[in-house]
């Protein structure tokens, strides 16, 4: 859900924030080599940050010119990566939005 504009992926992101009418929300730094896709769900936004695209089956020459080839995993490969990510709490304070993470992760 969302719009197209919303929800298609932004490639090769150098920074990237969701928040909220109050600011409140969360940064995300990357040095050009992420990709971040966000998707409305029925109660909350999801948001997913890659290091990689995988590619597609299609021979189109347009996937391959616009999305590379992808990276072929194999059975056994590992991958890693890594996230910067800021809260952003709308200029309440570093700590109140800590506890309020902290609680959310206690409600689930």
């Amino acid at each position: 859900m969302g719009t197209n504009a919303f929800r298609s992926t932004k490639r090769n992101i150098l920074e990237a924030s969701l928040v909220n009418t109050d600011g409140r929300g969360a940064k995300i730094h990357s040095d050009g080599s992420q990709h971040r896709r966000a998707t409305v769900e029925s109660d909350r936004i999801a948001v997913f940050v890659n290091d990689w695209f995988g590619g597609t089956s299609s021979r189109a020459g347009e996937w391959t010119e616009n999305y590379g080839e992808g990276k072929l995993l194999r059975t056994g490969d590992t991958i890693h990566g890594t996230l910067k990510l800021n809260l952003l709490d709308g200029g309440r304070g570093a700590e109140t939005a800590q506890n309020q993470l902290k609680n959310s992760h206690a409600n689930r």
